[in-house]
């Protein structure tokens, strides 16, 4: 498993998930991932709606199956005898995706019920902190990606063109019940591995740096390295590192440290 991301503990509004999905949106910037899109979820509305009847509640496994692989077909009699403001609100989450303006649908057709409402506000903030950075937004009410963990607003993040998540975040509030300290939290993960892949075959050929102690060229090394380019430091006159992974070099040209094009 390779992943990086980060959590914030102790804190359980949506100002929290905000902050950390404004920080997904910027590592992934950062790693100039093209085409940045953001999927929006909320577990507490499912969880809303399945509290209104027991026997949804008895169903509930079979229920988030078939929601979260779409299959209208089953999840039909699934809900055939539950009681109708359940049925019709379980089904409709299906229909409930696309951008931001599913949230105005949702109100419209969903049971005003005080979870509800309040989810649907928490990702009306999120789909504002994606709106300012600039983030392309969906929201689909019938993603329940890690519905057992996940305890509030869900995100999953892709690039353009590429079908595997990114990145994934969400509350998870629940987490540490198990020790006997259930706390707040909140948090993303990116997977490194796909991340990786989305690169593949995109990245700047290296750069092989000579030895020395010059703090002009050991400033364009750091400069370069700032700027997301490989780097590689020959360790001495005697070091055997060849370069011939470096389709570029460090020289220096009428004086000065320059990036120049391996001969």
């Amino acid at each position: 498993m390779f992943y990086v991301g980060a959590e914030l503990f102790g804190h359980e509004s949506v100002a929290a998930d905000g902050e950390v999905l404004e920080l997904a949106v910027r590592s992934l910037a950062l790693v100039q991932v093209q085409g940045l899109r953001f999927d929006l979820g909320h577990t507490r509305i499912l969880r809303a709606l399945l509290e209104i009847d027991p026997a949804a509640q008895r169903l509930a496994e079979d229920i988030v199956a078939a929601l979260s692989a779409k299959d209208a077909p089953a999840l039909a009699p699934l809900t055939a005898e539950i009681a109708a403001p359940a049925r019709s609100a379980l089904r409709a989450l299906l229909r409930l995706h696309g951008d931001e303006h599913v949230l105005a649908a949702a109100r419209a057709v969903l049971p005003a019920r005080p979870a509800v409402l309040a989810a649907l506000d928490e990702l009306q903030h999120l789909v504002a902190v994606l709106g300012r950075l600039g983030a392309a937004i969906s929201v689909d009410l019938a993603d329940l990606h890690g519905f057992r963990y996940h305890t509030g607003a869900t995100f999953a993040a892709y690039g353009a063109g590429w079908p595997v998540a990114l990145a994934r975040g969400g509350r998870y509030d629940d987490i540490g019940r198990a020790f006997g300290r259930a706390r707040p939290a909140t948090g993303f993960s990116i997977d490194l591995r796909e991340l990786a892949r989305l690169h593949e075959g995109t990245a700047a050929p290296a750069i092989l740096a000579p030895a020395g102690d010059d703090p002009a060229l050991a400033a364009l090394v750091e400069e370069q390295r700032a700027a997301g380019q490989i780097v590689v430091r020959r360790l001495g006159e005697d070091d055997r590192i060849d370069g011939l992974e470096c389709g570029r070099e460090i020289r220096r040209v009428n004086g000065v440290w320059q990036v120049v094009d391996r001969q």
